[in-house]
């Protein structure tokens, strides 16, 4: 019998409000500086804003994943992104930095409903052999945030500023949703009494494994994600037109990785030993990109060979998490989601702090320490 087609309308529309959701926070990277000016602000206090983020994603996604299993999916993906339109254009219309980091907050929580929601929706509607390719598309969605969006952000606000690049974010989110309604069907996925209850949802030592090494992945991706375009002006005093490129570089490596990563997570019958050996070769990458001055173009190329090797891994890690019931789906993808923007956390505020008091060279420590114990987790859980 003959595979069913990809539902590709539903993952192009996954696709775009990916594309969206992650840009509306990451496109704020190349204005760090400007923005603390802006508000009056320190580097180290406008950094922290990913970290706001990521806790806003992290708490909504713990309650939507579960909540999409009861109720649907397409109603918490439309309640999300209204949510990052109302903190989006928020951002862009304060002048504070409380303000600003309210707004985020709510950006932040529209963000976290839509992820593990939509990996939920998409996998509801793919067989598990062929999820690793399905899901990477909506990891593909992330990595153009950096290949287009970034850059694209950077170009525009060269030309405006960064509040007019937030309203740009909150605009184009209206199409995400317009998208979103058309591929999902409506109703409820789970009946009421069957929905499991919160200590079920709690997952097993393997499953924990697995989300702890996914949370290191996102340390590592964080770290090149908030802070490349920084080294690059620290490093070499390049002004926001003259890091388009290579930001966009850099990017294309993430986007690149993900296409072969979610292929290879559905031909190989053990997805955490591709994780582990993704996950080594970051740690390497690392101490290159970030310890030693290479020289611009050199740290080019190593942003795009760390962003690719490092993107290898993630499709594997959703993948095998996506394997768990129909009925827990939705709550296991959403704790993947919040174990992920402690992995964000992680990166803003730890790697801030270290750029601020030892420089940009001292976050290959970090990013090496969190690689090693990514491996290590995704191999032991594989022997479970």
């Amino acid at each position: 019998m003959p595979a069913p087609p990809f539902p590709w309308l539903l993952l192009g529309a996954a696709c775009w409000a990916t594309f969206i959701i992650t840009g509306s926070g990451v496109v704020r990277s190349p204005f760090l500086l400007e923005i603390a000016r802006d508000l009056s602000s320190s580097f180290l206090a406008v950094a922290n804003l990913f970290s706001f983020t990521a806790f806003a994603w992290g708490i909504a996604a713990l309650f939507a994943g579960a909540t999409s299993d009861r109720i649907g999916r397409r109603p918490l993906l439309v309640v999300a992104h209204l949510a990052l339109i109302v903190g989006t254009v928020g951002v862009a219309n304060s002048h504070s930095y409380p303000v600003v980091a309210f707004w985020t907050l709510v950006a932040g929580a529209g963000g976290g409903g839509h992820m593990g929601v939509i990996f939920a929706a998409v996998s509801d509607h793919v067989p598990p052999d062929r999820r690793g390719r399905a899901l990477g598309w909506i990891i593909t969605g992330q990595s153009l945030s950096f290949v287009v969006g970034v850059p694209l952000a950077t170009w525009i606000g060269s030309m405006t500023d960064w509040r007019g690049v937030m309203l740009g974010v909150a605009a184009a989110d209206v199409v995400a949703i317009l998208g979103l309604w058309t591929a999902l069907p409506g109703g409820r996925h789970v009946p009421a009494s069957a929905a499991p209850s919160l200590r079920q949802m709690i997952p097993e030592g393997r499953v924990a494994m697995l989300l702890a090494a996914g949370t290191t992945e996102r340390v590592c991706y964080g770290v090149v994600a908030v802070y490349f375009a920084t080294l690059l002006k620290l490093r070499y005093d390049l002004s926001l037109a003259q890091l388009t490129l290579p930001l966009a570089l850099m990017a294309a490596g993430n986007l690149v990785g993900n296409a072969a990563g979610g292929r290879i997570a559905d031909q190989l019958p053990r997805r955490e030993r591709s994780f582990a050996l993704a996950s080594l070769a970051t740690g390497g990458l690392a101490i290159l990109l970030f310890a030693i001055d290479t020289g611009l173009w050199t740290a080019v190329g190593l942003g795009f060979a760390y962003a690719f090797v490092n993107a290898l891994g993630r499709p594997a890690i959703v993948a095998v998490l996506s394997e768990v019931s129909r009925e827990m789906r939705g709550a296991i993808l959403g704790l993947n989601i919040t174990c992920a923007s402690l992995g964000w956390i992680t990166a803003a505020a730890a790697g801030g702090v270290m750029i601020d008091r030892f420089g940009v060279g001292s976050v290959a420590v970090l990013t090496a320490c969190m690689s090693l114990l990514g491996a290590a987790l995704a191999l032991v859980a594989g022997r479970r």
